[in-house]
């Protein structure tokens, strides 16, 4: 392969990691919003695209794929570190399927996007709190659905470093 090729295959590989995040958390931020579920029937599979993708890369261009593997594997410890320890501290609030959820965006998403995309996602939940809380739709107490702001917090941590 030539230089060339070999960093369009890198490229094609981001981009389908991309689209396969964008089109998991679509349908997640779905089924949590009318169910309260993380289906581990749509995790589970989607993590299991992650490593063949990861194999094609490391034949297209071994050493950018070792950093895109280790950019990745830093991202799933970050998110779902951060995610389980919410999970350990406000036991019953925040479901283990968001914890999965949040460790599978890391994956896909990386070390250099998953920081913005969560911060998004929870400042964008946290407004949207307090604005039903002061139209007395919600209260204090009452659990909001995490998936569909993080799937706000991943189209514009994409967005982000497309501009």
């Amino acid at each position: 392969m030539t230089a060339l090729s070999e960093s369009l295959t890198i490229e094609i590989i981001k981009g389908a990691m991309a689209l396969i995040i964008l089109g998991t958390m679509a349908f997640l931020a779905y089924t949590d919003g009318r169910q309260r579920r993380i289906p581990n029937k749509v995790l589970w599979p989607v993590a299991l695209i992650w490593p063949m993708l990861m194999a094609i890369a490391l034949f297209a261009d071994r050493e950018a794929a070792y950093g895109l593997i280790l950019n990745a594997i830093v991202g799933a410890l970050i998110a779902g570190g951060a995610f389980l320890l919410c999970y350990i501290i406000v036991r019953g609030k925040l479901g283990a399927g968001d914890v999965k959820m949040a460790a599978l965006m890391g994956l896909y998403l990386g070390s250099d996007k998953i920081a913005t995309a969560l911060i998004a996602g929870i400042v964008i939940s946290a407004i949207y709190s307090v604005i039903m809380i002061l139209a007395k739709k919600l209260t204090v107490k009452d659990g909001l659905p995490m998936a569909p702001f993080l799937f706000l917090g991943t189209i514009i941590a994409l967005l982000y470093t497309i501009v």
